[in-house]
This record gives C-alpha cells, structure tokens and sequence, in this order.
C-alpha cells in the first residue's frame, strides 16, 4: 500500500498550494476587475511601445527634419585649436620681408641686402595708453652692445631691438617694443630701423638680419 502511495506522489509531483491563487488575483476577482485590468495593462504596454518608437525615429530622423522641427538650433562648427603665434597688427606698415645687411643670404628674402635703414610710414587715427610696434625677426642678435637694431619713429629713438629677443636664431620671432605715446601724432608717422657697424669687433660691415609683418597695434 504505501508503494502504491509512492507511485501516486512521483505521477503528481506539483505541491499542494500549486492550484491556489495569489493575494491579489483574489483581490481582482472578488471585484470582477479581471477585464479592466487587462484593459489597463494593454494599453499601458501600447503606451510604452508609442513611446519608445517615437524616440527612435527622431533619432534617426534626417538633418532637414530636425532642422524643421528647430529652425533656431545653431549649426555645427568645426572645432578649431586656439593657436596663436601673433597678433595681427591693427595699423600695417610692411608686411613683406625686409633684408637689412650687407651680405648675400640665400636662407633670407630677398637674399640681397635691402637699403639701411629700412624706412616706412603709417597713419593712425587713434592714440592709447598702451601702443606697441611689432614685427617678425629673424636672426636678430640679442647683444645690443656689438651688433645694435636701433629703432626711431618720427626722430625719436625707441629702442634696441636686440632687446626683444632672447637668442639669435632663424626661426621667424614676433616681438612687439613698447612705443611712448608722446612720439606719435595722429595722422601720418614715420619709422626708421637700421643695423650697425660691429662695435668692439674684427668683423667688418654690418650684422644682416631680415624683419616682416612690421604694424602697429594697440592693447
């Protein structure tokens, strides 16, 4: 008798409360919310699936659309580094090379040496506090003493120009001097920047350097 009891319990292998129904199923059914419920149910999951495919096909809406739909949306720009290597200057005064020596330099351009002094004029319409000249240089010895770049605007000296660089090299150097503002008139100004004899040297002629992109700016 308990081998066939056995029998019957391996046929049947589901626990007792298997049947039994959960707390809230009770609940739904005692208040005959079965039919709502499911109602419910459906179109919540209808809502979801609205939802989620909506998303979808902005994000994988064309540029035009998305345009359309936000006229006032800025377009992409091109993300450029912020570099700089000088400062433009406001007023021009040469922007060409500029070879002042006494020696041919094929490195230079022209690599025939220039009339010395370089001579050239400007106008400005304004005066500041703070008015600098600028430039490039290019081989400009930092020894003021044996190889001097003397600069005068309209007659008055400046300065060295070796004073602005802090080692002779080929590489192109921006250098902006500070210009006191007493020298300058509005309207037309002149500048003159020349290289000298060697000073306390066997060296004869003078020192050749190559000057560009010579302005006026103001800060």
């Amino acid at each position: 008798m308990a081998k066939g009891n056995r029998s019957s319990q391996q046929n049947n292998p589901l626990p007792k409360n298997a049947g039994e129904q959960k707390w809230w199923q009770k609940t739904i059914k005692a208040f005959g919310l079965e039919v709502p419920v499911m109602m419910f149910m459906g179109v919540l999951v209808g809502i979801l699936i609205s939802i989620a495919f909506a998303i979808t096909s902005f994000l994988a809406a064309p540029e035009f659309i998305l345009r359309s739909l936000f006229p006032n949306e800025p377009k992409e720009v091109a993300c450029v580094p912020a570099v700089v290597t000088e400062t433009l200057p406001k007023v021009s005064i040469f922007e060409n090379s500029y070879h002042l020596g006494d020696d041919t330099r094929s490195e230079f351009s022209p690599a025939e040496p220039q009339t010395n002094p370089f001579e050239g004029t400007f106008e400005i319409t304004q005066i500041n506090d703070k008015i600098f000249l600028q430039m490039t240089v290019r081989d400009v010895s930092a020894q003021e003493t044996k190889e001097p770049k003397r600069i005068y605007i309209n007659g008055t000296f400046i300065d060295f120009l070796n004073r602005y660089v802090a080692e002779e090299k080929l590489d192109p150097t921006v250098v902006q001097i500070p210009v006191p503002k007493e020298v300058l008139h509005l309207g037309k100004n002149n500048i003159l920047i020349f290289t000298a004899p060697y000073i306390g040297s066997s060296e004869k002629g003078v020192d050749d350097f190559e000057i560009s992109k010579i302005g006026i700016i103001f800060k």
